[in-house]
């Protein structure tokens, strides 16, 4: 790892990486204020109209039904378009710039002639992403938890139980970090890196919102990232996700692992 690349690529992300994170907080904050008002009368209108539990499974891709709480209703800012969308956004700029960006700009044979290792630029370019997805996470939790001071809902939130969707969105971004560089360690175009990343992510999600649906998109739906992501569930029920953990970790450091053996050794063609 060197400490050149990771400042290099920390002060090229550090604007962006600030405008996400203040989004972030934003968003949750602003939830814990909009279930603050409204989750009493959603409860009530749940319980006389059943339908709209199927039209919140189609909106957010998840089964709500049983007891739902101000907390588990809470969740559903950790799987909000916009908290992925952000997060998405900033792993894909970070992975994409300097693997494969230098190549697309032609500049790869003089950065590749400093008197670095490949890894040295992979491994520092890593270390500002994963830096980037704790502390997304964590500030997922820290704007619920700041809502809950300045908005007072009526319902106190469980926040140590909203530990469990925390780490699983970690090991989310995670594992789309990982994935993201080994596509761009495979790749001579940003423009192709990225391109592919969004067809995998939003096949990912469009399979996760189907299979509530349609029974035949289970037998697919373990490819996608979002169906080892399941906030609310792990709320409702207080269980830790190992499995789901343990398959996004070791999956997205295994495709983090190829892509730097593949950078290591593969040509930089002329562009």
């Amino acid at each position: 790892m060197s400490r050149a690349v990771v400042l290099k690529t920390a002060r090229d992300s550090f604007v962006l990486l600030l405008l996400v994170l203040a989004a972030i907080v934003t968003l949750e904050m602003l939830y814990v204020l909009a279930m603050g008002r409204l989750a009493h009368d959603l409860l009530d209108i749940w319980r006389k109209i059943p339908f709209l539990k199927d039209v919140m499974r189609v909106l957010v891709g998840v089964n709500i039904s049983g007891d739902v709480s101000a907390t588990t209703l809470t969740t559903l800012g950790l799987v909000h378009p916009v908290l992925l969308a952000t997060s998405w956004a900033f792993l894909l700029t970070v992975c994409t710039r300097d693997i494969t960006g230098d190549i697309d700009a032609g500049i790869a044979d003089l950065v590749l002639t400093l008197p670095l290792p490949r890894a040295a630029i992979y491994t520092g370019t890593t270390v500002v992403w994963v830096v980037a997805c704790a502390l997304f996470a964590a500030a997922a939790w820290c704007g619920i938890a700041l809502g809950e001071q300045v908005f007072h809902p009526p319902e106190p939130l469980v926040l140590h139980r909203l530990l469990i969707p925390v780490v699983n969105l970690c090991a989310l971004l995670l594992a789309i970090g990982g994935v993201s560089m080994l596509v761009s360690a495979l790749s001579s175009r940003r423009v192709v890196a990225v391109a592919i990343m969004l067809a995998i992510l939003l096949a990912s999600f469009l399979v996760n919102f189907l299979e509530v649906f349609i029974d035949q998109m289970r037998y697919v739906s373990f490819l996608g990232f979002m169906h080892y992501y399941r906030p609310v569930d792990a709320v409702r029920t207080g269980q830790w996700p190992v499995g789901q953990l343990a398959v996004l970790l070791i999956g997205g450091a295994t495709a983090w692992t190829i892509g730097l053996w593949r950078f290591n050794r593969r040509d930089i063609p002329a562009v």
